[in-house]
């Protein structure tokens, strides 16, 4: 028997999601409604082309047919569905558990029936991975949103108020651990993946100079800083096709007061206490590096 594809493995045309494929961003003021409007009639879920956060569910009155049943809150994973071949492994599973919703059931239940296909738009590489995980994680949210509480879903722009609600208490990542097997802890998960690619990605850029410091030094407490300059070097290579997008996010409102203000930041935010750990590492590939 052939196995079933899964909804979200359908193909769309998502050539418009940029957010770490070109120099310049396009501005949040001119979104692809059209491309969006076909989207949801092809029962797709839109994604914010910027950040590659799929679009939110907007805040909205509670219908007259919303039964007693679903008028509760519950979490919503933008990223779905669980078992897509897309949300799997470390990189996977890290997208997944990057961004919870907080909203009424009915509004949650009305989305997954709305969008039977899915998200038009998963990451598929490691690399886009840990774009949009930091993403997610920084809790920013797209200036547009999906109205789900009509028979049509519809695009609308959040307004002052539906945006200052989401941004201080709708969205974050989730960070408990797996209450089925109790083994699968979301936030340890994030950390060792973002400081594994962001090396991966950002390692063979750091200046040699810094490298020989490091290695050299005999200093406990001036080896530590230099180990801590290394680290925030190659991060802030790995971070950088995203920066512009992270910076028209903040500079448009739609990243929570008092978060980090940087994809680096965000990083240093959830491995602050465990970046020591990865000195070891650093070292090994230091010295593969030197030697080459």
């Amino acid at each position: 028997m052939q196995s079933q594809r899964l909804p979200t493995e359908k193909v769309v045309d998502n050539s418009y999601i940029n957010f770490a494929r070109h120099s310049s961003m396009q501005s949040i003021e001119s979104p692809p409604i059209d491309i969006w409007e076909e989207e949801i009639r092809n029962g797709f879920a839109p994604v914010d082309p910027i950040t590659g956060i799929p679009l939110h569910i907007a805040p909205s009155e509670k219908p007259s047919w919303v039964r007693h049943r679903n008028d509760f809150d519950d979490n919503h994973h933008i990223f779905h569905w669980n078992s897509h071949a897309l949300l799997q492994g470390q990189g996977g599973r890290v997208v997944r558990h990057s961004r919870l919703l907080r909203g009424p059931r009915w509004a949650h239940q009305s989305y997954h029936e709305a969008f039977s296909n899915g998200i038009s738009y998963l990451p598929d590489t490691d690399e886009e991975k840990f774009f949009i995980g930091i993403m997610a994680c920084a809790d920013i949210v797209p200036q547009y949103a999906v109205d789900v509480s009509r028979r049509t879903p519809s695009i609308v722009r959040l307004g002052e108020k539906a945006l200052q609600t989401m941004l201080s208490s709708r969205v974050f990542p989730e960070q408990d651990i797996n209450k089925v097997n109790g083994k699968d802890n979301y936030f340890a998960r994030r950390g060792y993946f973002f400081m594994q690619q962001a090396m991966d990605m950002g390692f063979a850029k750091v200046d040699t100079e810094l490298l020989e410091q490091f290695l050299e030094e005999r200093d406990q407490e001036t080896k530590r800083h230099f180990g801590m300059m290394v680290i925030s070097a190659y991060l802030d290579k790995a971070t950088a096709p995203i920066i512009p997008a992270f910076k028209l996010s903040r500079n448009s409102g739609l990243l929570p007061e008092h978060h980090p203000t940087t994809p680096e930041k965000v990083i240093k935010s959830i491995t602050h206490k465990r970046q020591e750990d990865y000195f070891a590492t650093i070292s090994k590939r230091a010295k593969e590096r030197l030697a080459a």
